[in-house]
């Protein structure tokens, strides 16, 4: 079992350790919830609760699976209220992360007067924190972005403030087709090389 470069699921596992793994992880037992070849990366639910990720060489298994395990995975009903709590709960930790006090997550900052777009995209309950800084942006880029989207919120010689307004609730609310993304960027790239 020591020579497997992938273990299955529900593998028993103690923490040895490698040179990529944090001292507080050693000696911890776990059990594998997933895992891939390349890199021998292990997902490991550790007997705190705590999730890891570690390679196979920092790995010691302790009791293979007995194939009589059952999946410990709850599958959660995705209704309106679940999606409004998980949303609920990133917007806080976007919030927190921000060092803002509060829930808003259209528009948080680091800093006092710092703006930023928080975006907080729902996949299986899990949740992932994208943050663009748009305030970044020099005044000129603004506008060119105004112009180009033709947003009517803001007049031609609106402050930069007012057009980071307006920019970001536009942002926000932009529908993209990442696949028409992917393509015109290949389209472009090609373009460039010949």
């Amino acid at each position: 079992d020591e020579e497997l470069s992938v273990l299955p699921r529900h593998t028993k596992v103690v923490v040895r350790g490698n040179n990529r793994t944090k001292s507080v992880l050693v000696g911890l037992e776990g059990v594998v919830k997933k895992a891939v070849g390349l890199g021998g990366w292990h997902w490991l639910v550790l007997t705190n609760g705590v999730e890891v990720k570690l390679q196979r060489n920092a790995l010691t298994v302790i009791e293979p699976p007995t194939g009589q395990e059952e999946d410990d995975e709850i599958e959660i009903p995705v209704t309106s209220d679940t999606v409004l709590a998980a949303a609920a709960a990133a917007a806080a930790a976007a919030a927190a992360l921000c060092g803002q006090e509060g829930s808003r997550s259209d528009a948080v900052g680091r800093n006092p007067g710092e703006r930023a777009v928080v975006f907080i995209s729902l996949t299986h309950l899990s949740v992932d924190i994208q943050v663009v800084d748009l305030s970044k942006l020099e005044t000129a880029a603004l506008r060119k972005y105004r112009k180009h989207f033709k947003l009517s919120d803001v007049g031609r010689n609106s402050s930069k403030e007012q057009l980071l307004r307006a920019i970001e609730k536009h942002f926000v609310a932009y529908q993209l087709d990442e696949l028409d993304v992917i393509t015109g960027f290949l389209q472009a790239a090609k373009r460039l090389k010949t």
